[in-house]
């Protein structure tokens, strides 16, 4: 379960990231929303030991991108 602050976290940025993948991609709102919430990306911000929650939207959507292409992807430095 999440706790308050990380759901409070994904309140904030999901309507960001979901808005850089409908502006770059194209995508309709609905299809958007779940490249997004279906993504393994979008399980590692959640976890909250991986410290990816604290980067940028647009850092997040390129992340979120490499892995729609099925591209190996590392973390940033500054998301531990």
């Amino acid at each position: 379960m999440l706790n308050k602050e990380m759901l409070s976290i994904s309140t904030m940025l999901a309507p960001q990231i979901i808005n850089e993948i409908m502006e770059a991609e194209g995508l309709s709102l609905i299809d958007a929303t779940k490249a997004f919430y279906f993504s393994n990306l979008y399980k590692k911000i959640m976890d909250e030991d991986t410290g990816l929650w604290h980067l940028s939207p647009k850092a997040l959507y390129l992340l979120l991108k490499q892995e729609r292409e099925g591209k190996e992807y590392q973390f940033p430095e500054e998301a531990f």
